[in-house]
């Protein structure tokens, strides 16, 4: 319905500039308003069949050779039916007005007139009808190529998810072996300090275990640092318990600080990471220097280690999971607003920085 009031609305001007003419070429305004009905109304009339053409002909069709010749004699035949269609309509009128057969077939200047204008006329539907194609199919291909770039942007999300999940799903086995055995030795040596060891380690499981799912919410995708760090610290309580004083850690952490979100487990894979690479495999073992602060507008954390580092082509070839992890939970969650930084070199040590935003984001923190 909206279609066809736009459209008859479009003729308006058409027609006032048709009695425009009719009055100017000497015609009284009482003549003149049929007359122009009369051409007005039957253009109209034809074009909803040339609308209804350019439907069939969509413009994907314009790369064929046809298209334009087959236009140009449809356009033909449109001016040759607007002509036949008022000199019918003025035949019926004069005939009525004389009470007898007369017909009134326009000619000289009026047929070729009209005739160019009933040229103009399919050329305006046709574009109009054409450039309302184009639209619509942009438009079409925006919100296409929206929905591709949104499911895209969704799998990666739920792909992120998922690695994380699995990755709370497990502790290194190493480490679940590892501290299994030291409790076990504890247990005979010092049962006071294995309870404290054992309520550290399950405090540890309960919070890798603790999974969206758990929550009030499933998109669950930060906690509060000050969480992840009671996590860190007792993993690293149960590390010392292994390897004793070879394990040495230096802490510079502002208060501020520990009220910052971050996404889970993203400061224990560095921390497990330093131990792995640059105290366990060293007989005097190694130090650990964790920091974090709180600027402005980020979290900023880094863990950094004095081992022998790494070269740029061994850092490339690495197959480690955790720090990847990391970097592409990062680069999901925020957007690439975030930065994951890494800074080594043979016989330099290793260093990850993490540059977290903290401007209020619709997230739910862990609790």
């Amino acid at each position: 319905m909206r279609f066809w009031l736009v459209y008859c609305l479009a003729w308006l001007p058409y027609a006032v500039s048709y009695v425009a003419v009719f009055v100017q070429q000497g015609s009284s305004l009482r003549s003149a308003i049929p007359d122009a009905l009369t051409n007005v109304v039957s253009a109209a009339v034809i074009g909803v069949a040339v609308l209804a053409v350019c439907r069939r002909l969509s413009w994907s069709f314009y790369k064929r050779a046809w298209f334009v010749p087959l236009h140009v004699l449809l356009a033909i035949v449109y001016a040759g039916l607007w002509v036949t269609a008022v000199s019918f309509v003025f035949s019926v009128q004069t005939s009525i007005e004389r009470a007898q057969l007369t017909v009134r077939f326009l000619q000289s200047y009026a047929l070729q007139w009209e005739f160019f204008a009933g040229l103009m006329i399919y050329a305006t539907l046709a574009s109009l009808a054409y450039v309302v194609q184009i639209s619509v199919n942009l438009r079409e291909e925006e919100r296409r190529a929206r929905e591709t770039e949104l499911r895209a942007a969704r799998a990666e999300a739920l792909q992120t998810r998922a690695e994380l999940t699995a990755l709370r799903a497990k502790l290194n086995p190493h480490f679940l072996f590892n501290t299994l055995h030291t409790l076990m030795a504890l247990l005979r040596n010092d049962r006071s300090e294995a309870e404290i060891a054992i309520e550290r380690f399950s405090s540890m499981l309960r919070y890798v275990l603790r999974s969206p799912g758990e929550s009030h919410d499933r998109n669950t995708t930060q906690t509060t640092f000050a969480d992840e760090w009671e996590f860190v610290e007792n993993y690293l309580a149960l590390e010392q318990l292994r390897l004793g004083d070879r394990l040495r850690v230096e802490t510079a952490i502002h208060p501020d600080a520990f009220d910052a979100l971050l996404p889970p487990l993203s400061l224990q894979p560095l921390v497990e990471n330093a131990i792995k690479h640059a105290v366990a495999p060293r007989a005097l073992g190694g130090r650990i220097f964790i920091t974090a602060s709180l600027d402005d507008e980020n979290l900023i954390v880094s863990v950094r280690d004095d081992g022998c580092g790494a070269t740029q082509n061994a850092l490339s070839d690495s197959n480690g999971l955790g720090l990847k992890l990391i970097e592409k939970t990062l680069s999901t969650q925020y957007d690439g607003r975030a930065q994951f930084a890494i800074e080594t070199s043979p016989q330099a040590g290793f260093t990850v920085r993490l540059t977290i935003p903290q401007e209020v984001a619709p997230f739910v923190v862990v609790g």
